[in-house]
């Protein structure tokens, strides 16, 4: 018997690697926030007020929702020095999966850009993967050797995580990691 009912999805959907989904290390109101935040648009400026609206929780509920983020390596909060090198303002930043404080690099925080962007459609192949452990194929792909091609300029933080992330989802692949259920 059908328990769950699901729409199709044509349009204001979004797409979730459901992995946080499942860290028992998460409560239902971190995983909400995260799930949120993960919709929102990629140069969105996150802070405690603006989520508090957008949530029944008050302020001190969505502060320790992002702490258990922090904790788990989901969201990094870094603070911005202005020109004179006073803290300015506080920043965060939001993966989908989670990075190590090792891994973390701050990416250079830049004014928005005032000129009309490109309408170049961005390249959508993704680049293949090669299992290193699969001797069937003769060219082997280091994770270090992937190339990750974007629309915008990345930083280093960001080549970063993506490597991370490619090679968490080839661990989880060949089973040298289980997946949290």
């Amino acid at each position: 018997m059908k328990k769950i009912f699901k729409v199709v999805k044509k349009k204001d959907f979004v797409v979730l690697d459901k992995n946080f989904l499942l860290n028992q290390n998460l409560s239902a109101k971190a995983k909400g926030i995260l799930a949120y935040l993960l919709s929102l648009p990629e140069n969105w400026n996150i802070s405690v007020r603006e989520l508090s609206r957008h949530f029944k929780d008050g302020k001190d509920s969505i502060k320790n929702g992002l702490r258990e983020l922090m904790k788990e390596g989901y969201v990094v909060y870094k603070k911005v020095r202005n020109k004179n090198g006073k803290f300015e303002r506080g920043v965060y930043f939001v993966y989908e999966i989670p990075i190590s404080k090792e891994n973390f690099e701050d990416p250079q925080i830049e004014k928005p850009q005032t000129e009309k962007p490109s309408v170049e459609k961005p390249l959508s192949e993704n680049p293949m993967l090669i299992n290193k452990e699969n001797t069937k194929y003769k060219d082997i792909v280091k994770i270090e050797d992937i190339k990750i091609v974007s629309n915008h300029e990345i930083s280093d933080a960001e080549k970063d995580y993506w490597k991370e992330v490619l090679k968490y989802r080839l661990m989880l692949e060949n089973g040298k990691i289980k997946k949290n259920n």
